[in-house]
């Protein structure tokens, strides 16, 4: 279940609207997102960003889970 307090939320049609905002703001940080990956794909694709600093920056991102990637050995 959802950890929100739910006497800390509107109700009603103000409930509705609260709901609605969250919903555009989670599209549009999706959306940013895969604008993001997108964007390093190209660039690892192209020979800008190496794989290893790819890797970093989807960690950075939040995003690394997304991708499926075995773990890296860590050297050291």
């Amino acid at each position: 279940m959802l950890n929100v307090d739910q006497r800390a939320l509107p109700r009603n049609s103000e409930h509705r609207e609260f709901v609605l905002a969250q919903l555009r703001c989670a599209s549009l940080r999706v959306r940013l997102l895969l604008i993001e990956v997108d964007t390093l794909g190209f660039g690892v694709r192209a020979g800008f960003i190496p794989p290893e600093n790819a890797i970093e920056m989807l960690d950075d991102m939040g995003a690394l889970d997304l991708v499926g990637l075995p773990p890296m050995e860590v050297a050291g």
